[in-house]
């Protein structure tokens, strides 16, 4: 029986999730997840809010690098800085250096503190040498405290992480 808080839609993208979940774990699971994916990138918008961040943790959780374009597109489209925010830590949770630009793009450009934060974190996850001039330049443009010492966080991270290569 649903519960009474829970929108149609959260309802809708946890079964989804739950369908995603299954393939992830099934022996044939390429064809499936891609079938899934496909399902949920066409529901996704049809979402309301809680139900693209409920969407969003479990991608996530679930390690499903093949909601990675899906994050992409958030990160730059959401109307939501909440939900643009978990794409970028989605990002760096689930990806590897070409997810970089994406992530640099996002920390430079993004109108909201939280998601540039989330962003230069997201940098450090992904550890590319390549985005450090980006992160440099952030120093320089940045006027937001907080955002300031994630970027300095992972332009540390970074050189550490480089320095044991």
């Amino acid at each position: 029986m649903p519960h009474r808080c829970l929108t149609p839609s959260f309802e809708k993208a946890a079964d989804n999730l739950r369908e995603l979940a299954r393939s992830l774990k099934s022996e044939a699971h390429s064809t499936k997840v891609v079938t899934e994916m496909a399902d949920i990138e066409r529901q996704y918008d049809q979402f309301d809010t809680i139900a693209q961040y409920k969407l969003l943790t479990d991608l996530i959780e679930l390690k499903c690098v093949a909601a990675l374009p899906l994050m992409h597109r958030i990160l730059f489209s959401s109307p939501s800085a909440l939900i643009r925010h978990e794409a970028a830590f989605g990002l760096g949770a689930l990806g590897d250096q070409r997810e970089a630009p994406a992530l640099v793009n996002a920390m430079l450009n993004d109108g909201h503190t939280m998601v540039r934060h989330e962003a230069a974190i997201a940098l450090a996850t992904v550890g590319d040498e390549s985005s450090l001039p980006a992160l440099q330049k952030a120093t320089e443009q940045e006027t937001e405290p907080a955002v300031i010492e994630s970027v300095l966080f992972a332009i540390q991270q970074i050189l550490l992480n480089g320095s044991w290569r």
